[in-house]
């Protein structure tokens, strides 16, 4: 979780205009972690809801962290849902079919 929080912190922000509003992880609802090997690889699907650190947005997000020991990399892909009021069902399983469908390996051939 303090990786996802780490990236989202520097990458995700709830004002683009104001760096001070970013995602975090919401700590209230503990995530779900669900163990799988995609490729051949030890993957670690997480299901949790996010918030941004002032409050003022939230929602649920679908990750994946993928081991690559082979390449010695740690890959993480993730999807999330701001739909206020809504039910988030068929948004995150939008999110998971893109994600389990996404070939990571492009980038290695781009020189990543």
């Amino acid at each position: 979780m303090s990786l996802r929080d780490s990236i989202t912190k520097q990458h995700i922000f709830g004002d683009p205009e104001d760096t001070n509003s970013y995602v975090v992880s919401e700590k209230q609802i503990p995530p779900a972690f669900r163990n799988m090997v995609i490729n051949d690889n030890f993957t670690v699907e997480i299901r949790g809801t996010w918030k941004t650190n002032n409050n003022s947005m939230g929602g649920t997000y679908l990750g994946y962290v993928m081991v690559d020991e082979a390449k010695g990399k740690l890959y993480y892909m993730e999807g999330f849902v701001y739909f206020p009021n809504e039910v988030h069902r068929d948004a995150l399983r939008e999110i998971q079919t893109i994600l389990l469908n996404t070939d990571i390996s492009w980038k290695e051939n781009q020189g990543a």
